[in-house]
């Protein structure tokens, strides 16, 4: 297994980034999982499920449910 990790503040492009880093592992047939860990909201986890088919996993803070979709 290998992990990649994107970090950084608001705004900054994460989210692009690592939707076109999803696109290419999947066009290599390898199989991506996404885990979110957020202090605050985020909805990336309904957009990659919108648009990308792989496990998504988001735990905010203040939550006590880990989201999962596939």
């Amino acid at each position: 297994m290998k992990l990649i990790i994107f970090a950084g503040p608001p705004t900054c492009g994460k989210t692009t980034v690592i939707k076109q880093v999803i696109r290419r592992i999947l066009k290599k047939g390898l199989k991506p999982a996404y885990l979110k860990i957020d202090v605050l909201y985020a909805d990336e986890d309904v957009q990659f499920n919108r648009e990308l088919v792989f496990p998504l996993k988001k735990y905010t803070q203040g939550s006590s449910v880990l989201t999962t979709a596939t």
